[in-house]
């Protein structure tokens, strides 16, 4: 049986541009048509390697069904838009637009539109948080922390959309209900923008998700936890492992772990630490080829316009929050270093 393959470019070929490139010329379902950047040394490096290069991104809109915009934050409105008017497919990397305005007005488009969007918040597609999900029920408090040595990529937005829009994603993911209170504080560290930021929400189902980021940190770090009624799930999104420590034996969850020990946790209770089996993937390919499949099979993807901009309306809350603290502190405009 033959797959069907979509014809797909991309705008934007830098750093992870280029990790999109790599992974849709070795995709069964994808022919790749060509890409475009505006960089001259970005077009001839890929030429020089045998990749179709186009001189501007209207060209590359005409030849292809299904588009991957991987460039600046604040070419996504333009990019997308085109590709959505002429009923092409979008892939867009996060976050998806500058504003809430531009993102709401993408969503709409789209839909009217009925193509198949995807919004690349690749952690969703992490075989650590994938295999985690089998044992998630009912989380009663959730956990984040990630942090990042400083680089200059992503730079032109802050913190909050750069990295935390991930862990506000995967939050969604899991909690049906709707967020009542937001509280953050955050500070510039090397930048105009907040880098570093910790943010509360309270959801109205009662759940609570404290989240901390920076993008000035010594090492890399990725950590989810989740607290619920039956034990906590300890999560390493960048090591790929997933523990649970629990009151259950292992003869009720057997087939999901490689390995368990008993903890004594005082007054005569015992509590297991399993770790948790997980079948690797690369999770970019994996949401690539996602959204590939969902076109070919008119399936809805996992985290179209309409999610991301909900992302992003929590991201704004949190950062206004961000913005009231630096204001409050006299910190204006003031990176620390």
């Amino acid at each position: 049986m033959t797959t069907r393959k979509v014809k797909v470019g991309i705008i934007g070929v830098g750093k992870l541009g280029g990790r999109h490139l790599y992974h849709l010329l070795r995709i069964p379902e994808a022919e790749v048509v060509g890409i475009y950047d505006i960089s001259e040394t970005v077009r001839k490096k890929y030429s020089r390697e045998g990749i179709k290069v186009f001189d501007n991104a209207d060209d590359l809109l005409e030849n292809i069904e299904a588009v991957v915009i991987a460039s600046p934050t604040h070419t996504h409105y333009q990019y997308a838009t085109k590709a959505i008017r002429r009923h092409i497919h979008v892939f867009i990397e996060k976050p998806m637009a500058e504003t809430l305005e531009q993102a709401r007005e993408m969503a709409s488009m789209a839909e009217e539109a009925g193509i198949k969007t995807h919004v690349g918040y690749v952690e969703r597609f992490n075989p650590a948080f994938i295999s985690a999900k089998q044992i998630i029920d009912t989380p009663l408090y959730i956990q984040t922390q990630r942090l990042a040595p400083f680089t200059s990529r992503g730079t032109d937005v802050s913190v909050v959309l750069d990295l935390m829009t991930h862990d506000i994603d995967l939050i969604l993911s899991l909690v049906p209900g709707s967020i009542m209170n937001v509280h953050a504080t955050g500070m510039s560290v090397v930048t105009s923008q907040p880098d570093i930021v910790s943010a509360y929400l309270e959801f109205d189902n009662g759940l609570v998700a404290y989240m901390s980021v920076s993008r000035f940190a010594i090492r890399k770090k990725r950590r989810f936890h989740i607290y619920q009624k039956n034990g906590l799930i300890n999560i390493d999104l960048g090591r790929r492992r997933v523990k649970f420590i629990s009151p259950l034996k292992q003869s009720d969850i057997n087939n999901l772990f490689i390995d368990s020990e008993t903890l004594d946790i005082g007054e005569g209770k015992l509590a297991y630490t399993y770790t948790l089996r997980i079948d690797n993937q690369d999770a970019i390919r994996a949401e690539l080829r996602h959204f590939l499949n969902c076109i070919i099979n008119d399936e809805e993807p996992l985290i179209p316009l309409s999610h991301g901009y909900r992302v992003l309306q929590i991201a704004h809350q949190i950062l206004d929050s961000v913005y009231r603290y630096i204001r409050r502190m006299g910190m204006q405009n003031k990176p620390l270093i």
